[in-house]
């Protein structure tokens, strides 16, 4: 089997859970120790494997866009659009967003979001 990481929590399982986080922080370990084959998305995702103990074989595939297939895309000239895509956590600062919106709103009138 084969394990792709996003991303490794370790402590953040205490921020998100509480208390309840050191079984989110014992199921982590225990998949990247057990684990003998995985795919990190970055560097820094393979060195927080191998900081809570990672043994496996660890390969780094970074996510991928293809800018040739975006860039093929006409340009849109009558209206711009901001999207966002992820969890409403505080972390994903979605408030900056927000407030970023009012600013761009005074350069760009017909923006969507």
């Amino acid at each position: 089997m084969i394990i792709t990481w996003l991303e490794v929590w370790d402590d953040y399982w205490y921020e998100y859970l509480g208390w309840k986080g050191i079984f989110g922080k014992w199921v982590e370990r225990m998949v990247a120790r057990l684990s003998t084959n995985m795919v990190a998305i970055s560097d820094s995702t393979k060195k927080g494997l191998l900081s809570i103990g990672a043994k496996g074989n660890i390969r780094v595939v970074p996510n991928g866009v293809d800018l040739e297939e975006i860039n093929a895309v006409p340009s849109a000239n009558d209206s711009s659009d901001v999207i966002f895509a992820g969890r409403l956590i505080k972390e994903k600062n979605i408030d900056v967003l927000i407030k970023s919106i009012a600013l761009i709103r005074e350069t760009i009138p017909d923006i969507n979001c």
